[in-house]
């Protein structure tokens, strides 16, 4: 969804909610991860609701991912960051990517270590 159908989704009281995995809300798997614009929203928590009106800040683009990972792991090279962040995409069914980024089953010690991300 793109930042102008995000707005009018507000606006209207429309915001689009569905079973997600663990909960509802809003996730969008209907293009391949390099297929997806960076700026364009693509997961929405169940607590990111609020009468089906969403802030921003609880709306995340596929650019909100990869940030969130050049944040965790600064010293991964751009391909990287961006698997990882694919990886945080497809892992998140209900929570917000900013805890769920800090979850061990996203990279083990094992993984981070043979790929030189050590925290």
């Amino acid at each position: 969804m793109t930042e102008s159908q995000f707005n009018d989704f507000n606006e209207r009281h429309t915001m689009p909610q569905f079973w997600i995995g663990q909960g509802y809300g809003y996730k969008d798997c209907s293009k391949d991860w390099d297929d997806i614009d960076d700026d364009e929203i693509i997961y929405i928590p169940e607590s990111g609701y609020i009468e089906r009106e969403v802030v921003r800040t609880d709306a995340y683009s596929k650019r909100d991912f990869i940030n969130l990972i050049e944040m965790k792991y600064p010293r991964a090279n751009e391909e990287l960051k961006n698997r990882i962040a694919e990886m945080l995409f497809q892992a998140v069914d209900w929570q917000f990517p900013t805890t769920a980024v800090d979850e061990e089953w996203l990279l083990s010690d094992e993984d981070k270590e043979r790929l030189g991300l050590d925290d």
